[in-house]
């Protein structure tokens, strides 16, 4: 009884030490990106050298380096460059910070424009001749062991590492995720508006006599596919870890690392409503994500318009839906989503000529196609252009509420607020998201920010929320909005933007 009470105790104790190993180790994977709410401070210039300021103008560092980096706009610490080779790490009261490192360095994230272009939580350190990660407050991240760190590209918070002479990836908590065992590795850029790029995976590559072979790693840093593949793509829509891989040029589908489809195609192309076209021998058929063939490769060419599959060879013309249901619609109509789910807009050719239309989504016509363009507005309201090329507004039944006489009727970008351009008058107006005119304003300037609009010209300036009610120039929507910009001016100061990246005040 004794010896089964110890088992089971033991049983427990594993279990235990299993879970928080696990969760310390989803810990160490999952990470956050620094949100900027505040410019704090910015690099001036006198001369030819550089300094910092704060907010209000004040000198923070005098103007004595070559070059000086704000990775991060709300931290107290400043790369200062004496030359390429001679780096300062200083805080606001000029004091010289991780001297214990030999160089400290921000690391520089790939393919963004943007004055926000550096990593924001971590910088890396040299000791000797190989480099690590520490923190903003100087705490070790990594020892000293890569030759070689570096953003993984557009990928904030993963980094290329190196040692010798092979490539691996890491996070910015230090996570070994693939390790120093490759030729080559890339993200597959898998992007989530909450996760940014969290949960990207990695493509892997050796080489091999016959050229690069590729594997694929998940974001855990879990072994997916060998590297023994000629190509390896990611469908890029799916949280599920889809992918399209050939040996050999034979192309197949794979789910977390499951052989879905058999390698024994041509070729194998996504579509956007979730369907794959599959060639073989020439020939182009349909499958599913769950490895289904539900068209078979019979059709000279298959292709995507709209939500719809358009297939065509010597004998027949059909149209499919992603399920590789046919559709009684005809090869010259075409339906496309819209962002209300209950309206689609439809286009039909004749002569050569597009006409635009709307459907509801039981496919019953509600607006006959009859325009040269239809563009889904918000609400239960469209864009409509005539074929006089005259602009108005109409709502899903084809009821006008806007004339079609305008030269150009926009949505404003992320707003629920149309602009309405005359060339006649020069004369902007816009109106709201229950069509209420708010604004008319001549030789107009709109500027769209994320959470407002202002539109202006020499003598006024009226501020408007996103769906285009009038707000106050002090309210908290547009005064946070400005805290996350760089000021025109500051002080005496006036802001020199040479790229998109490369700002300063001067």
């Amino acid at each position: 009884m004794k010896k089964k009470i110890v088992l089971i105790l033991i049983i427990v104790a594993i279990i235990v030490v299993a879970g928080i190993l696990i969760k310390n180790k989803t810990k160490k994977i999952e990470y956050t990106i620094s949100n900027i709410e505040v410019y704090k401070y910015v690099k001036y210039k006198n001369g030819e050298n550089f300094g910092v300021i704060d907010r209000d103008g004040n000198t923070i560092i005098e103007a004595g380096y070559k070059k000086i980096e704000i990775p991060n706009p709300e931290k107290d610490l400043f790369i200062c460059y004496k030359d390429e080779e001679t780096v300062e790490v200083l805080n606001s009261k000029k004091e010289k910070l991780f001297t214990q490192y030999d160089k400290v360095e921000p690391i520089k994230i790939k393919n963004i424009a943007s004055t926000l272009c550096y990593e924001k939580s971590v910088l890396k350190y040299k000791k000797g001749e190989l480099y690590g990660l520490i923190d903003y407050n100087g705490k070790q991240i990594t020892k000293n062991e890569y030759s070689l760190i570096e953003n993984l590209q557009s990928t904030e918070g993963k980094f290329l590492v190196s040692k010798n002479d092979k490539f691996g990836a890491i996070n910015m908590n230090g996570t070994i995720l693939v390790e120093t065992n490759y030729d080559q590795v890339a993200t597959d850029e898998y992007y989530l508006e909450k996760t940014n790029y969290v949960e990207a995976g990695f493509i892997v590559s050796n080489t091999t006599n016959d050229g690069y072979r590729y594997g694929y790693i998940d974001c855990n840093g879990k072994k997916i596919l060998n590297p023994e593949f000629n190509e390896i793509i990611r469908i890029k829509d799916e949280k599920e870890i889809f992918l399209i891989a050939s040996k050999n040029g034979q192309y197949g589908l794979y789910k977390n690392g499951k052989e879905i489809i058999k390698p024994e195609y041509q070729s194998i192309i996504y579509t956007e409503n979730g369907a794959l076209i599959i060639e073989k021998n020439g020939q182009y058929g349909i499958a599913n994500k769950k490895g289904e063939i539900i068209v078979e490769p019979k059709y000279d060419e298959i292709e995507q318009n709209g939500i719809y599959l358009y297939a065509k060879n010597s004998r027949e013309n059909n149209v499919y839906d992603s399920k590789g249901n046919k559709q009684d619609i005809g090869f010259s109509k075409s339906v496309f989503e819209t962002e209300n789910s209950n309206y689609k807009i439809t286009t039909l050719i004749n002569n050569n000529v597009t006409y635009y239309g709307i459907e509801n989504n039981q496919g019953n016509t509600l607006v006959e196609n009859k325009y040269n363009y239809i563009e889904y507005a918000f609400g239960d309201y469209f864009i409509v252009e005539t074929k006089d090329e005259k602009y108005g507004v109409i709502n899903a039944t084809g009821r006008t509420f806007i004339d079609t006489k305008y030269d150009l009727i926009q949505k404003i970008r992320n707003k629920n607020i149309l602009q309405i351009s005359s060339r006649k008058n020069d004369r902007i107006v816009l109106y709201s998201a229950k069509l209420e005119e708010l604004v008319s304003m001549k030789s107009a300037v709109i500027q769209n920010e994320d959470n407002f609009v202002k539109i202006y010209n020499q003598k006024e300036e009226v501020f408007l929320d996103k769906d285009g009610n009038k707000i106050d120039e002090k309210s908290e929507i547009i005064q946070n909005n400005l805290k996350k910009k760089l000021p025109e001016k500051i002080g005496n100061y006036k802001k020199q933007q040479i790229t998109l990246d490369d700002v300063f005040y001067k």
